[in-house]
């Protein structure tokens, strides 16, 4: 697949630094990664950010501008992206995704107790499952709208398994369904508008073997074992995750703190930076 055409210096504050690379996490995985020092030091923890299932910077704009004022960041494309390079490496579950962040974390600039893990949907999970395996210690872990399974409609593990060639020509199914059944648009219109992009710039096959392979995974045994600080920031008024189980989650990790932000436009926004720093500062 081709590398994202990501206009870097538009998604950060005015004097950020930006770079973008493919990097090796084990033999035939290359995940892409961006990262922006802002103008000034701060002195705050680079925040590591870990997007949802095969979204893409575009949905983060406003995310990655508001940590940009302040905070070193580096963003972390997992392989189910369009982004991956994945040579003959087929396997897309949690376990095999939190794999490839830890070997990103053991040789990153990230020194021990100094960062900051933020993941979304999906990159939740995968911080979840880090959280059970860690070399270096984060400061704190940002559970954005987590996931402790992935509810995805019996259709939806058909057209994984026999209609990927017909990814393309479903599309217009795909998102009326998705705003008929699963999102309220009238009330997190931003949620229907992230959907849409990470169904357009999705690869399909990608898609198609990350649905099987995410469709078994529970993350409720260990939740409390966890041993780092967590936040939890929930969206009360999403549809699309389930905020039972955000609740659930925040409750079985010892300490975890909870925000409710109710909104996908605000968990999308540069009010996550201002939570997460505002965390920080009261830590």
């Amino acid at each position: 697949m081709p590398d994202p055409t990501y206009d870097l210096p538009g998604f950060c504050a005015p004097g950020t630094t930006c770079a973008s690379s493919h990097v090796e996490t084990s033999p035939g995985v290359h995940l892409y990664v961006a990262t922006f020092h802002p103008a000034t030091d701060a002195g705050l923890p680079p925040v590591v950010l870990i997007p949802g299932l095969a979204s893409i910077m575009d949905n983060f704009r406003q995310v990655v501008l508001g940590f940009s004022r302040h905070f070193p960041i580096h963003w972390v494309e997992t392989r189910e992206k369009a982004s991956s390079r994945l040579g003959a490496e087929r396997d897309l579950s949690v376990p095999a995704l939190a794999s490839d962040l830890l070997a990103w974390m053991a040789r990153a600039p990230l020194v021990d107790g100094h960062f900051v893990l933020v993941g979304y949907s999906l990159g939740a999970s995968v911080l979840i499952e880090c959280c059970r395996r860690l070399g270096k210690r984060p400061r704190l872990v940002v559970l954005v709208e987590p996931n402790a399974e992935f509810a995805f409609p019996w259709w939806s593990l058909v057209l994984a398994r026999f209609a990927v060639p017909l990814y393309r020509p479903l599309l217009p199914f795909l998102k009326w369904y998705v705003r008929t059944f699963v999102i309220d648009v009238a009330a997190d219109a931003e949620m229907y508008a992230i959907y849409c992009r990470i169904l357009e710039a999705a690869d399909p096959w990608k898609i198609a073997r990350a649905i099987r392979a995410l469709k078994p995974y529970r993350a409720w045994d260990g939740l409390d074992r966890i041993d780092v600080p967590v936040l939890v920031l929930g969206t009360s008024r999403d549809r699309l995750h389930d905020y039972g189980h955000t609740l659930r989650i925040a409750a079985s990790i010892p300490g975890a703190a909870f925000v409710d932000l109710a909104t996908n436009d605000r968990s999308h926004s540069e009010e996550v930076a201002q939570v997460v720093r505002a965390h920080l500062v009261g830590a």
